[in-house]
């Protein structure tokens, strides 16, 4: 159960990293 917090904190960071990375993505594309 100690696990899961910390699981919890890394999914959502990972998360957040994916959403931050998909708008540069799509930035990038725009500004072609």
């Amino acid at each position: 159960e100690r696990l899961t917090p910390l699981f919890d904190r890394n999914s959502r960071a990972t998360h957040l990293n994916v959403q931050l990375s998909e708008s540069d993505i799509s930035l990038s594309l725009i500004s072609r």
